[in-house]
């Protein structure tokens, strides 16, 4: 074999080791979000947070997801995300989560960030969430 035969097939082999890398990283794309999606918790225990807002349980985001997202069939109403260990809030906005989509209040998330969501409505202020619907948290 001469050298420049091998430099032939050391390039083809290299360039075929891009391409089939190139190619399993498009395909685990859109496996990524369905495991965003396919972690998803339902919210079973809500808590009255003030006289207004009703919120979720305390989660902490993993790798799984790089935004937070939920899914409700609960009427439309305003929802933030509570930062715990900042002690901040997310701003309120408005959402009409009666669909079967799933909708983004917080994106660009740090991993093992520990949150929960709130949410406050006219409907809302007078009854239980879990009462009127359910609701899903992907992060």
């Amino acid at each position: 074999m001469t050298k420049a035969s091998l430099g032939r097939r050391l390039a083809g082999a290299l360039l075929a080791l891009g391409a089939s890398a190139t190619m399993t990283v498009a395909a685990s794309t859109p496996a990524q979000a369905a495991t965003c999606y396919g972690g998803a918790v339902q919210v079973t225990n809500w808590t009255r947070s003030t006289t207004y807002d009703w919120q979720t349980p305390i989660y902490k985001t993993s790798s799984r997801c790089a935004d937070i997202n939920i899914r409700s069939n609960l009427p439309a109403n305003s929802w933030r995300v509570h930062w715990i260990d900042k002690g901040t809030y997310g701003p309120w906005r408005y959402l009409d989560t009666t669909s079967t989509k799933w909708a983004v209040v917080a994106t660009d998330v740090k991993d093992y960030t520990r949150f929960r969501i709130e949410v406050t409505g006219e409907v809302i202020q007078a009854n239980p969430p879990a009462t009127l619907g359910s609701m899903y948290v992907a992060y």
